[in-house]
């Protein structure tokens, strides 16, 4: 911050005096404060005398600190550190460069608010894939309430200037994985330049596609070493290239559930602790694609809404010059809790999201993904 104060003083400086810049410094304030007393309405008998109070004290005016002293403007421009700069002075140059320059202290990238994950999608068209399954006593393709929930956690959070349209994906009621030409038929459809895919590959064959693009490796590939994100679920027959089963996971029982990232699973309960991800990556200047998924729907709706809360604060990496981009991915943590009376109905609810740590972004180097600036871990 020091660093940029002090090159918008020299610049400023450059044509006049350090006590002519203290001095327009000075008058750009005092332009600010006759603006703050002036008013266009009417004066009663009683105003006006309360007026005239005023004008007797508004001669009080240049004892208000309205600039800065030449010496300290000296000092700032020199880029000393220790120089005391108070919130009050800010505001002050803050004034001045406004007047001046035509742009305040706000205009700069180190006072700008910094763009949280979910705002990727904000004032884009946004594409959202969510999985659906056949259930034969109804006769009809069904949607989790969970991922609906995630769904519209989402929808409704993204303003006026986005619009969104949704996808059901046939993931179970065709008796396989859907084919990677249905799913380039589906995609060709799709027509944001952003795209969301709800629930983890197991209940949403779009996330294993988009994972699988993600990672650059093919889909429903047989399994082979632990992927750098993965699902484990004991007694699923899924044939993801992102689940495993729970034996295969070294420190897992045979029962449990749980994700896995970067090698480290987080094993969740049924009525407990649960988890979820957002793993992101730009598919181009202005494209991106999200997967936001749970080991079970309560961990992808508690994903989902705190995704679209602008909690993430950290966004995704810029595009680069490479075929494989930057990949983030954010853990998140949930309590699950239940008031269920009838066991038909999973009413479960989640409290306290939070995300464990700051998100990781995996890069490729040298034929493996790793997280950036740690240990290279096995290639997927």
């Amino acid at each position: 911050m020091e660093n940029i104060i002090t090159e918008l003083i020299n610049e400023h400086r450059k044509d006049c005096s350090w006590q002519a810049l203290s001095n327009n410094i000075a008058a750009a304030n005092r332009f600010r404060l006759d603006n703050r007393r002036s008013n266009s309405v009417q004066l009663t008998e009683a105003s006006l005398k309360q007026e005239t109070e005023k004008g007797k004290k508004r001669k009080q005016t240049n004892k208000i600190k309205i600039t800065l002293d030449r010496r300290k403007l000296q000092d700032l421009s020199k880029g000393i550190a220790s120089i005391p700069l108070s919130i009050y002075e800010m505001e002050l140059l803050d004034t001045y460069f406004i007047r001046n320059g035509g742009f305040g202290l706000a205009e700069l990238p180190v006072f700008r608010r910094q763009e949280d994950l979910f705002h990727v999608l904000k004032a884009n068209r946004v594409s959202f894939f969510v999985g659906a399954r056949f259930v034969e006593s109804l006769n009809t393709e069904m949607i989790a309430r969970w991922d609906v929930s995630a769904l519209n956690a989402m929808r409704d959070r993204l303003g006026k200037d986005t619009t969104t349209e949704s996808f059901d994906v046939a993931t179970r009621n065709i008796g396989r994985p859907l084919e990677q030409k249905e799913w380039r038929a589906l995609r060709r459809q799709a027509t944001g330049n952003v795209i969301v895919s709800i629930a983890s590959p197991i209940a949403n064959a779009s996330s294993e596609y988009l994972l699988a693009e993600m990672f650059d490796i093919q889909a429903y590939r047989a399994r082979t070493a632990l992927p750098s994100v993965c699902f484990a679920h004991a007694n699923d027959d899924s044939p993801s290239a992102f689940v495993r089963e729970p034996a295969e996971v070294e420190g897992m029982n045979g029962n449990e559930t749980a994700l896995l990232v970067n090698g480290q699973p987080h094993v969740s309960s049924h009525e407990g602790v649960e988890y979820g991800v957002v793993i992101g990556q730009r598919t181009g200047p202005d494209h991106a694609a999200f997967v936001v998924a749970g080991n079970t729907g309560p961990g992808t709706m508690a994903a989902a809404e705190f995704f679209a809360t602008g909690q993430i604060s950290e966004t995704l990496p810029k595009y680069a010059d490479s075929a494989k981009q930057p990949i983030l991915v954010a853990i998140i943590s949930t309590d699950v809790g239940s008031a269920a009376t009838d066991r038909r109905i999973d009413n479960r609810t989640v409290a306290n999201t939070k995300m464990i740590a700051r998100p990781l972004v995996f890069e490729y180097s040298g034929k493996k993904w790793g997280v950036a600036g740690e240990q290279l871990v096995d290639p997927i």
